[in-house]
């Protein structure tokens, strides 16, 4: 076991007189001299061991766990145990009150007992960071009640003795925790929690002060032995702390002297996969200096992080075919994941720089994991790509470590468990040292960037999101803990909704609960004033007031959130949906203040809310006309249809399809199907339109009902250039044709002359109108050619290659194209023939999947350029056809619910029966053509067929 101990890399404090290079050779020495690292005590604790079957003179073996019966008959055999005081060996117990034995006194029968003792050993010796030790039997103790042992340290009792192993045995007890100290370091470790049935081993270093706390109830036996160096060299707790000291001041002198470097990055001996990457898994030397680095990383300002890092190094390839290439050296670096020490993913670590590597001649050492092979282009061969895998140990400061945050990939649910992750570190690592100013400094930025920026990038869970308002609070960035409020109410999970309100008040009853008059409401509750909302304020007291413990509190809450609604009320410009509990709970608990209802809150409402509010609200109070908090509906309804008319009729903007990702449709992940599903649904809320007319028929407001309905349909005919028919969402039918027919028939009301232009519209000029035309005939092995994205326009800019291709796909008589090419070459016009359908032809509106089935690829290998073979299939003109008859029943499907006697009336015989029933389409496809289950009409589709007119 050796250390070196560096030079001081510079006699100053000015960093430009000091070489970067010649600092990381300083760390690398350092490292590179640590053999073996260690804390001053260790604990262990084994569910799983031998019994010892320990024997004494007149007795059987004992048993374990031990009895109490057992344990006296132990302390019988026994003498009180003497402690050192200078050369003295005395008896007091008022300093130690225990009882022993020694070794040569009591026997350990079982033969596997050694065994079981040398993998106890060298696991407390590896705590210690020991190596090469032997064991040698001392004594046996007995701790009773009220047994204890001040502070002390254990006296050389041997030559080579370096530190103490105590292995105590099941035994039932409460109390007895040991306290050690080395210079400021403590721990303490406590055996009872797992006395009863687990075998527990503390070992610590002879210049370790420790102390037995006193035994509360019960009995503690242990089996003490000497940890004896072998070899010449003998350690100590202190060699450590020299050694972390050492690395202590080479990385506080990395954050003094080269505040721009942030990452610094060390390749490790062993090879780990990603799912054993942790400190704990460290093997040999890896485990010493990666606990070296550490113990003393985090109070430098450094977070010590793994990953595993492949380095690529690669020669040029050249560029015969004008996609790109580059004559220098193709090298670089590339690691992946990057995991806490405790093996949690939390970032993402890029492509760091060569500069960035502690020892870069490491990271190509030896054979290369996997190479490669350049392929013959032509002229000469492209040199091969060699790659070494490595996994890293990566020191990060701690001020940049949120720059790994905004790389991790955006798939699955990878970057919220990798945020909550970062999170969890650096708020673990905050509470770790709160109280010690100096490293406060270093740990409180990383905290409050790491937390900013998950909030930042939408990210709130049940795990983020209560550490961000704790932490807020705690370090009083008030813009912090809005954001952090704001994000647990967007988060739509409400565990995490509730865990952050809690903390909030909690906060502000510990703090203010003796004065709540000095709350200053509109701070403490978080996102309030931000969204300056009737919904908002409402949500808030409702969230907040059941929480609050403390009565006063809770009262100055309520008090002012009265007054901060009645205030948001009156000056808000404009209420929307979220604001419909407030107005249907205000009507139903002040339905007794009919005036004001209808003088205040009921004109607000239709002056000053959107249409789906009134919508939402005109629903939930004709649901509930009949209890007495609503009887006010009809009169409800009135006014606003007399006041919000024109709000309340659908636009030509609701007809159109949602914009992709604004809601939920039918429409599955890209398959080889036939496009049979229909588009997106419709934007606006057509069936809440024609469940209000319904709504007012049931009231006995026909003439509102009328005037509606039929402003309505005029409105969307008279627009329709506005918003083309052809674009109509996917369920027109089911959500507004249907009803509007369903709702006539229900009150025997006949169809107007508004409602029949509306249906020709929607069914000609829209759903007829999208059925392409039927796909003509080809001729011979005719396919469609494909645009090239290389072709951008310009003289000397047009892809040969695809030419060629285009060339062979529209000659009728050419079924197999063979063509002398390169790898990026080959690889282009192959994804040209694999691409989805685009541009002109008979295959324009039809092809609905991978074009894989059309051709038949393959490569000729040769020494030298390979020759790519394309066999067409004649796939596509078939599949062409297929599509069209898939869209022709897809409409047919969605057109069964109008096939009905008033719509056929409505419309008249002949329109009837192009546009419903789709006899012309319908007669185009070959009798005996199977339909798909799924595409097949439910009903007779010819249960109407003529009206007499």
């Amino acid at each position: 076991m050796s250390y070196s101990s560096p030079e001081s890399i510079s006699s100053g404090d000015e960093p430009t007189n000091t070489n970067y290079d010649v600092w990381k050779g300083t760390l690398r020495q350092c490292l590179k001299g640590i053999k073996s690292v260690g804390d001053f005590a260790s604990f262990t604790r084994y569910t799983s061991f031998t019994n010892p079957a320990l024997k004494i003179e007149g007795h059987p073996a004992f048993p374990l766990p031990l009895t109490p019966g057992h344990a006296e008959l132990i302390k019988a055999a026994c003498k009180q145990a003497p402690f050192g005081k200078g050369d003295d060996t005395l008896v007091d117990t008022s300093v130690r009150n225990t009882w022993e034995l020694e070794h040569s006194q009591f026997e350990l029968l079982n033969p596997e007992w050694s065994a079981f003792l040398v993998k106890v050993g060298t696991g407390s010796a590896g705590g210690l960071g020991l190596m090469n030790i032997s064991l040698k039997p001392h004594k046996l103790l007995l701790y009773e009640k009220g047994s204890f042992f001040k502070r002390h340290k254990d006296t050389e009792k041997e030559p080579g003795m370096v530190g103490t192993l105590v292995v105590c045995l099941p035994s039932e007890h409460l109390g007895g925790d040991v306290h050690l100290s080395f210079g400021s370091d403590e721990r303490s470790f406590s055996t009872a929690p797992t006395s009863r049935f687990d075998l527990t081993a503390l070992a610590w270093y002879s210049d370790v002060s420790h102390e037995v706390k006193e035994l509360e109830a019960g009995y503690r036996l242990a089996l003490t032995y000497n940890i004896v160096q072998n070899g010449s060299k003998k350690q100590s707790a202190g060699f450590f702390g020299q050694q972390a000291q050492q690395i202590k001041k080479i990385l506080l002198e990395w954050q003094r002297l080269f505040p721009e470097k942030n990452t610094l990055i060390h390749r490790l001996e062993h090879k780990y996969s990603e799912a054993s990457l942790s400190m704990r898994n460290t093997k040999g030397r890896d485990g010493a200096v990666c606990r070296a680095l550490h113990q003393v990383a985090s109070e430098c300002g450094v977070y010590l992080l793994f990953a595993q890092l492949t380095r690529s190094e690669k020669g040029a390839e050249p560029d015969y075919y004008g996609y790109g290439g580059d004559d220098e050296e193709d090298t670089y670096n590339d690691m992946k994941t990057l995991y806490s020490y405790d093996g949690k993913p939390v970032g993402f670590g890029g492509m760091p720089d060569d500069e960035e590597v502690l020892d870069l001649s490491k990271l190509s050492e030896g054979n290369p994991d996997s190479e490669d092979e350049g392929e013959f282009t032509g002229n000469e061969g492209a040199e091969s790509t060699y790659r070494y895998h490595n996994t890293v140990a990566v020191l990060v400061k701690k001020k940049s470590v949120h720059r790994y945050m905004s790389q991790v990939p955006h798939y699955g649910s990878s970057k919220n468990s990798y945020t909550e992750n970062m999170v969890q570190m650096v708020a673990d690592d905050m509470a770790k040292f709160m109280q010690d100013q100096t490293v406060n400094e270093h740990a409180r930025p990383p905290v409050l960037e790491v937390i900013r920026k998950a909030l930042g990038s939408g990210g709130s869970s049940k795990a983020i999101t209560p550490i961000a308002v704790y932490w807020a609070l705690t370090l009083e960035d008030r813009k912090l803990y809005r954001s952090a409020m704001a994000a647990a109410a967007k988060s739509g999970i409400q565990d995490i909704h509730n865990s952050a309100i809690k903390t909030a008040c909690d906060f502000i009853e510990e703090r203010f609960g003796n004065n709540p008059e000095s709350i200053e409401w509109d701070k403490w509750v978080g996102n309030v004033a931000e969204a300056d909302t009737v919904a908002s304020v409402q949500r808030i007291i409702q969230d907040f007031t059941p929480v609050f413990t403390n009565n006063v509190v809770r009262d100055s809450f309520v008090k002012w959130g009265e007054s901060k609604l009645s205030d948001k009320f009156k000056t808000q410009a404009s209420f929307d949906i979220g604001e419909h509990l407030f107005f249907v709970k205000t009507t139903g608990e002040k339905h007794d203040q009919k005036e004001w209802l209808m003088s205040s809150l009921i004109p607000a409402l239709a002056s000053r809310g959107t249409r789906a509010l009134i919508y939402g609200v005109l629903r939930f109070v004709f649901v509930k006309r009949d209890q007495v908090e609503f009887a006010i509906a009809k009169e409800l309804f009135e006014y606003v249809l007399h006041h919000a008319f024109p709000r309340l009729l659908l636009q030509g903007a609701d007809m159109l399809p949602k914009p992709a990702g604004s809601g939920p449709s039918n429409r599955g992940p890209p398959t080889r199907d036939p496009p049979t599903r229909d588009p997106p649904p419709c934007s606006g809320p057509l069936k809440d339109f024609v469940d209000l007319v319904d709504q007012c028929l049931t009231l006995g407001l026909v003439e509102k009902r009328k005037e509606l309905l039929e402003a309505c349909c005029n409105q969307l005919v008279w627009t329709k250039a506005e918003w083309h028919p052809k674009k109509v969402g996917g369920d027109v039918v089911p959500q507004l044709l249907q009803p509007i027919i369903k709702t006539l028939k229900e009150h025997s009301i006949p169809a107007t002359q508004g409602v029949k232009d509306l249906f020709e519209v929607i069914l000609r000029e829209g759903l007829y109108a999208n059925v392409p035309q039927n796909p003509p005939k080809r001729r011979g092995w005719t396919h469609k050619p494909r645009a090239c994205p290389n072709n951008y326009g310009g003289l000397g800019h047009k892809c040969r290659d695809c030419e060629a291709m285009n060339a062979f796909l529209v000659a009728p008589d050419q079924k197999v194209w063979r063509y002398q090419a390169g790898k990026q070459t080959r690889d282009h016009l192959e994804s040209q023939l694999r691409a989805d359908s685009s541009g002109s032809g008979y295959g324009s509106g039809y092809a609905f999947g991978s074009r894989a089935q059309y051709f038949n690829i393959k490569t000729e290998k040769t020494q030298r350029t390979h020759t790519m073979v394309v066999e067409k299939t004649g796939r596509e003109f078939a599949e062409a056809v297929e599509s069209w008859q898939h869209i022709v029943w897809a409409l047919d499907s969605r057109l069964m619910p109008l096939r009905d006697e008033m719509v056929a009336e409505m419309l008249g015989d002949e329109v009837y029966r192009e546009l419903v029933l789709l006899e012309n389409l319908l007669a185009q496809i070959p009798a005996g053509t199977k339909r798909p289950a799924d595409e097949t009409a439910t009903g007779d589709r010819h249960g109407v067929k003529r009206v007499r007119l």
